[in-house]
Order: structure tokens, then sequence, then C-alpha cells
């Protein structure tokens, strides 16, 4: 799936969300998607002073600005699993975290494609994809990106067959296990 580009630096780290207003002013804030339940409704990331929103006049595309260290903030505090490992990729290639082995690029590349199309928010698109990559049946596909917004790295990886021995960026966790790990051999 091809990434859109941030018509003011041409990067492809976008976040799809709503613009809101505060009393009278004009849309004063953003709220990108799958944020947690916020406390106030006055929670969101407040645009730049002065802050004028773009519009192209072919396709009606419409942007303004905002500080980016206040929106990856916000996202860290209240995104979900996925919003959040977006956040920690950037604009690096899917394997950044993995070793150089081609099973790990593999998985990597199959999770960020899918990755991609939930950020999209074009969940049919991601199921048969899954489904493609995989080769599962539909309702194991479904049942597998049922809830792949919550999901760990390592987890998403492992649906497409790379066990990692570290969790792979899965903060606070426990090292996970290797599947052929014998405790009597390996101590």
């Amino acid at each position: 799936m091809e990434a859109e580009h941030c018509p003011a630096c041409g990067k492809t780290l976008s976040m799809l969300g709503v613009a809101r207003t505060l009393g009278e002013a004009a849309a004063s804030q953003f709220v990108p998607n799958y944020v947690r339940s916020l406390r106030s409704w006055r929670d969101g990331v407040t645009l730049r002073e002065g802050a004028r929103f773009r519009c192209c006049l072919s396709c009606g595309h419409v942007w303004a600005n905002l500080k980016p260290e206040e929106l990856r903030a916000f996202i860290v505090a209240h995104g979900d699993e996925l919003a959040k490992q977006a956040l920690a990729r950037g604009d690096a290639e899917a394997w950044y975290d993995l070793p150089d082995h081609p099973e790990a690029r593999r998985a990597a590349e199959a999770v960020g494609e899918i990755d991609a199309l939930f950020l999209a928010e074009k969940t049919a698109e991601a199921v048969r994809r899954f489904r493609e990559l995989s080769g599962r049946t539909w309702d194991e596909a479904i049942e597998a990106t049922r809830n792949w917004r919550a999901k760990r790295r390592a987890e998403k990886l492992a649906l497409f067959g790379w066990q990692s021995k570290s969790p792979s960026g899965d903060v606070g966790e426990r090292w996970a296990v290797h599947p052929l790990h014998d405790p009597l051999l390996d101590g």
C-alpha cells in the first residue's frame, strides 16, 4: 500500500483524526483517531498559534500545522497500541528492530503492510491481505486480525512465523521463551 506523503515535509508518517472547536474559535484542536477515552472534552493537540488551514483546489485535501512534539506526547499518553507502534517505527524500515534475517524481514514487511491498512482504517482490506500473506482461511484471518490494533508487535510477528528471543519493542514484559528452549539443556 502506498502511504500518503505530507505536503510540507514529504514524510509518510501520518495519522488520521478529527479537528475540534473550543467555544467560538475555529477548529482549534486535533484529536488523532484511536486514542483512549479522554478525561475532558478539552483533551487534544492544540493547533499552533495563528495556524491557518490550507486546502488543495484540485482534490479538496485540507491540512493545518501543529506542534509535532505535542502530538507525539499525546499519542504516547492516550494512543492505542498500533498508534504507539507507528510512532516508534517512524519512517524506518519495517524490520528496524529485528535481526537481518530473511524470515524476520518477511514477517516484519507483512506486519507493516497490515498495520498500514489498519492505520488507514481499511479493515476489510487488511483482513483480506492478512489472509493472502498468511495462507489462512477466512475465519482464521478474521479471528487473527480481530484485535490487531491492540496486539503487541511480537504477537503480530509470530502470526507470520517469526518468534523473537526478545519481545521486540514490547517494553516491560519478560523475555520471550524460544520455542526450542529446553530448560534441562539450556539452563
